[in-house]
């Protein structure tokens, strides 16, 4: 769990998420059901869950009951799914793997080429009026914003001549090392987004710093 270094909470999520399977009707953990399991104090056990719902893991209710006050039952939200181990490296490499073997390397570039293309579309989508209006400085702080959104982590610079969109993180790098055909997903949205067709002068799969795009100034946009 790459997020979540602390091993007491690891623990508790760990309990939450495999707990369900092993019952038969599920309604949630009180804190001292996971307290006894995870071995730890119910006050330790309280101060990890109020944490771990505050950011997002876990879900309370609280349930009426016939004895006493109400009990509180914990759950784990869908989003500590994505904490745990996951196949996206491997399983998109055999993927594309698969359909070079089937379509050749042409055809596959393509499709990547038309995924890119989709998903610069819906981005714009509900600014289709105005985006028609947007000037190449406009284009790129909105491609920016949007790295930004992604963790890209962008960074705009500029000279006389050009624009330079700088991301020091690249989302598929796991996979883009084994496979750059994949850039052709990102060149695709940034060349939608832009309405032109800027340089990438470097590439963090070439173990460049960070990925760059140059874009002209007087580029002309493609409507």
């Amino acid at each position: 769990m790459a997020e979540i270094e602390n091993p007491s909470k690891k623990k508790i999520l760990e309990y939450l998420l495999v707990i369900p399977s092993r019952e038969k009707e599920f309604q949630g953990k009180s804190v001292k059901e996971i307290a006894s399991i995870v071995d730890l104090s119910t006050n330790a056990v309280r101060n990890y869950l109020i944490e771990l719902e505050k950011d997002g893991f876990v879900v309370s209710d609280r349930q009426k009951s016939d004895m006493g006050r109400p009990a509180t039952l914990y759950s784990l939200h869908k989003n500590a799914l994505n904490l745990f181990p996951k196949f996206y490296v491997e399983f998109a490499v055999s993927l594309i793997d698969e359909l070079i073997n089937q379509l050749g390397k042409s055809k596959t570039k393509k499709i990547l080429s038309n995924v890119g293309t989709t998903l610069g579309k819906e981005i714009v989508v509900n600014e289709s009026e105005k985006d028609a209006q947007l000037s190449i400085e406009e284009r790129i702080i909105t491609l920016s914003k949007i790295f930004e959104d992604y963790g890209k982590f962008p960074t705009v610079l500029e000279d006389e001549e050009f624009y330079y969109v700088r991301n020091s993180n690249c989302l598929l790098f796991g996979i883009v090392k084994e496979h750059s055909i994949l850039c052709e997903v990102d060149h695709s949205i940034v060349n939608t987004i832009l309405k032109t067709t800027p340089e990438k002068q470097q590439c963090l799969k070439n173990d460049d710093p960070f990925c760059q795009y140059r874009i002209r100034k007087n580029e002309s946009i493609s409507l």
